[in-house]
């Protein structure tokens, strides 16, 4: 491994440590609710017309 290898590597640890924690399971949960509110169409709007 060259030196520059093990200084890019020391670095990225460095960031990764510094990170807050994250619960994956409710990022996905978050995800999916904004997919479904985003598909739903607008009542609304085809009211208006």
């Amino acid at each position: 491994m060259r030196l520059t290898d093990k200084m890019r590597e020391k670095k990225m640890g460095e960031l990764f440590a510094d990170m807050e924690k994250m619960d994956i399971q409710a990022e996905r949960c978050n995800t999916a609710n904004a997919m479904k509110r985003k598909r739903k169409p607008h009542t609304n709007y085809r009211n208006r017309l």
